[in-house]
């Protein structure tokens, strides 16, 4: 599970480069959650968008 998260943030740093916590959260780690076999990853972006990317478990 952490080299898969590892991955999502590792990918959206390539896409972005600079992410941030999403929304209220304090850390990176507090913006991915599970539903089915679905990690998904929120984060900011230094414009203050909200996005999502996802893997499969």
């Amino acid at each position: 599970m952490e080299l898969l998260k590892m991955q999502l943030i590792k990918s959206a740093q390539d896409k972005f480069s600079t992410i941030l916590p999403y929304d209220n959260k304090k850390t990176i780690e507090e913006g991915f959650s599970i539903v089915g076999p679905v990690l998904l990853f929120w984060f900011n972006t230094v414009d203050n968008g909200s996005h999502l990317i996802s893997s499969r478990l």
